[in-house]
C-alpha cells in the first residue's frame, strides 16, 4: 500500500509554472523596504469612522497608479536592444485569492487606469471581485474563460512557453493581457516578520507585506510604530541604478505621508 497519493491542481497552476520558468530571462533588482505607515493608518482609520469606502489595498493600489502614472517609464516593456516600449496609460494586474470548488487559488484582477479613479472606486472593484464566482478554468477573476484560453492550457509545456515568449517579443500583446505591472498583497494575509520576494515577468512589481509594530527612531527618540513591509522588483534592463532609488525613495515618502488620503 502506498502512503502518497495524487492531486490535481486548477489549470491555472500550469500558467504560474510557465511564469516562473520565464523569469529566469528577466533581471529584475529586488528592494525589500520597510515604511512607516503609522500616520497613512490614521487617516485611513478617520476616512472610515466617517463613512468613506477605504481600505489599505484599495488606497495602495491607488498610490501605486498615481505614482506609476508620473513615471511611465518605471513600467515599459524591453522590446529589442535599442528600445522598450513605454505605455501611456497603467493596468495593474492584482493578484488575489479564489475558492473554486473549496480549493484556494491565485487568481488575476486586470484594473485599467488605477490613476484615474478614486479610492472608494478601487474598493468596490476589489469587493466585486472578491465576491465573484469563479470556476477552475478561469485565468482572470473579472473576465470568463473563452476558447483560446481554455486552448492555450490544453497545450503541451513547450507550445505554452513558446506563447509567452511571443508575448513578451511583442510587449502591446502582454500589455492587453496581463498589464505592465504585478500587484500581490500575500504577506497581508497573516502577521509574517519577514518579505516575500516573488518572482514576475511583469516589468515592476509590488508585494505588499505584514504589519508589524517595531522600535523606531523618531525626532531622536525610540517610539513603537507600525511598519508596512514591502518588496519591489523592478525590471534592471528597463531602469538603472539611480534613477531606481530616486523612485524608490519618492515611493516611501508616498506611503508614509498617506499620499491621496
Amino acid at each position: 500500500m502506498r502512503n502518497y497519493y495524487f492531486s490535481r491542481f486548477p489549470r491555472i497552476r500550469k500558467s504560474y509554472l510557465d511564469v516562473c520558468s520565464l523569469t529566469e530571462r528577466k533581471h529584475h533588482v529586488p528592494i525589500l523596504l520597510e515604511c512607516d505607515v503609522s500616520e497613512s493608518l490614521k487617516k485611513i482609520h478617520l476616512k472610515k469612522d466617517s463613512g468613506e469606502k477605504i481600505s489599505l489595498n484599495s488606497w495602495l493600489v491607488k498610490l501605486v497608479g498615481d505614482i506609476l502614472a508620473k513615471h511611465h517609464e518605471i513600467a515599459a516593456y524591453v522590446y529589442n536592444d535599442r528600445s522598450f516600449i513605454v505605455f501611456n496609460e497603467i493596468k495593474l494586474l492584482m493578484i488575489m485569492e479564489k475558492t473554486p470548488n473549496g480549493k484556494p487559488m491565485p487568481l488575476g484582477l486586470l484594473i485599467d487606469k488605477p490613476n484615474e479613479m478614486s479610492i472608494p472606486e478601487i474598493k468596490d472593484c476589489l469587493e466585486e471581485a472578491k465576491n465573484q464566482k469563479v470556476g477552475t478554468k478561469h485565468m482572470l477573476v473579472n473576465k470568463s474563460p473563452g476558447v483560446l484560453e481554455t486552448f492555450f492550457c490544453c497545450l503541451l509545456p513547450v507550445l505554452r512557453k513558446f506563447i509567452w515568449k511571443i508575448m513578451l517579443w511583442y510587449p502591446p500583446f502582454a500589455y492587453a493581457k496581463m498589464g505592465n505591472v504585478l500587484y500581490t498583497s500575500v504577506g497581508m494575509v497573516g502577521q509574517i516578520k519577514g518579505w516575500f520576494v516573488h518572482r514576475t515577468i511583469h516589468p515592476v512589481s509590488f508585494g505588499i507585506g505584514s504589519i508589524l509594530k517595531k522600535p523606531v527612531v523618531v525626532d531622536d527618540e525610540v517610539k513603537i510604530r507600525e511598519i508596512l513591509n514591502v518588496t519591489i522588483l523592478l525590471d534592471h534592463d528597463v531602469l538603472d541604478g539611480a534613477p531606481m532609488t530616486r523612485f524608490v525613495q519618492e515611493f516611501v515618502e508616498w506611503v508614509e505621508s498617506g499620499h491621496g488620503l
